[in-house]
């Protein structure tokens, strides 16, 4: 027993050196490396302005796909080259390269930035609450730079790229609320209300129910579905079936919700700033979206344009209002009166955030060369607690 009480006071002693050794060792090659890496800054900072190539480490889909290819950027009056690429022969010339929040869970293309010679760059679109690397300080804090909806560079999925069918489409006197709003409602045709009942009202589809998903609109509607019909196209709470019309599923999608009064734009958490194309697809769609979403992401929205579920006391008075709406079409239309407004159209787009392309990117970085933004050594955590609202901020009854 004596022997064995030795061997682990023994076995504990060096369990403690080593872990004393590693942290000294980590401490170390931290100030080597923050050191060289700091040496290298300062020479980006030296060299004039001129082409650049950003690396694009990921898969050829999504943010990679878009932003593949060679580009044209003004800087100061003069125009560069700039070429974003995946062909790891150009890797070398590189002075940035991007990552993607999306496909750090693909392992086998995803490698720690290099931070002793390359500005790392991560980009992301998601919340907080479902990003991969965003929410986790480890990972994010490797990072100089980021791309996301409270980054150094904004990227929202409502922006002024995204949006500009609206503008386009909206202008006074092209639009016409009988022509593109009343016809393609199914409730428009008053002969055939007897048939269809409820249904021509409130629609949502969605799939992910409860993996992914911070907050309860699936109890919200589950209970909403009480005072007044929901047609559930989606996984979530299914009611009624898609038709399949050989289309692609988000055309198949729209014709279906073009058809509704009201669509249920209810996104998956309660993150700041964080709308998706939801909600601007029923702009679009000559739809009123009725929206569950963080405050903060009402902002850029056109003004009387949508009912947001946080101004009612529970489902039930939101439904009652729905209904109310429904049975005036006087106040129903009213909810589209920002698009006969060519100047509240203009403002509303002006005011979006602007899409985050490689021109925004290249014109970023060189302003960093000019003393206008810092560098970071490491960039922020984004913590869900601080970002999001709790899952039951929604009152449902």
């Amino acid at each position: 027993m004596k022997v064995h009480n030795i061997n682990q006071r023994f076995l504990i002693k060096v369990i403690i050196l080593f872990s004393i050794f590693y942290f000294l060792f980590l401490v170390f090659t931290y100030r080597r490396d923050y050191k060289g890496y700091k040496d290298y800054v300062e020479d980006l900072l030296l060299t004039p302005i001129g082409d650049e190539i950003v690396y694009l480490n990921g898969l050829n889909f999504g943010s990679v796909f878009y932003l593949h290819g060679n580009y044209s950027c003004i800087h100061g009056g003069k125009e560069y080259s700039v070429i974003f690429t995946m062909d790891k022969e150009m890797y070398e010339k590189a002075n940035m390269v991007m990552y993607f929040d999306s496909q750090i869970i693909h392992r086998d293309f995803y490698q720690p930035p290099p931070l002793n010679n390359k500005i790392s760059i991560l980009h992301g679109s998601e919340s907080p609450q479902n990003s991969h690397c965003f929410s986790n300080a480890f990972c994010v804090e490797r990072f100089n730079w980021t791309i996301s909806l409270t980054g150094d560079m904004k990227h929202w999925y409502f922006n002024s790229v995204s949006a500009f069918p609206i503008k386009d489409n909206n202008r006074e006197n092209r639009f016409d609320f009988n022509r593109d709003v009343w016809s393609k409602k199914m409730r428009s045709d008053t002969n055939n209300l007897s048939s269809i009942g409820d249904s021509g009202i409130v629609a949502w589809i969605a799939s992910n129910c409860e993996e992914h998903v911070y907050d309860n609109r699936l109890e919200y509607i589950k209970e909403m579905m009480n005072y007044i019909r929901v047609d559930s196209y989606g996984k979530c709470l299914n009611n009624i079936q898609m038709k399949e019309d050989g289309s692609t599923q988000r055309t198949s999608k729209n014709l279906v919700v073009q058809k509704y009064k009201f669509y249920l734009a209810f996104e998956n958490s309660l993150c700041e700033n964080y709308i998706t194309e939801k909600t601007l697809d029923c702009l679009e769609l000559g739809v009123v979206p009725v929206i569950m979403a963080h405050p903060s992401a009402l902002k850029i929205l056109p003004k009387g344009s949508y009912i947001y579920a946080g101004d009612y006391k529970s489902s039930k008075d939101l439904a009652k209002y729905l209904k109310y709406l429904d049975e005036n079409d006087i106040e129903y239309q009213k909810y589209f009166n920002w698009r006969t407004n060519s100047t509240s159209i203009e403002q509303w787009y002006n005011a979006l955030p602007i899409d985050v392309d490689a021109c925004v990117i290249f014109n970023f970085y060189q302003n960093w060369k000019n003393g206008k933004f810092p560098m970071h050594k490491n960039a922020p955590f984004l913590d869900p607690d601080r970002y999001c609202l709790p899952y039951d901020y929604f009152r449902i009854k």
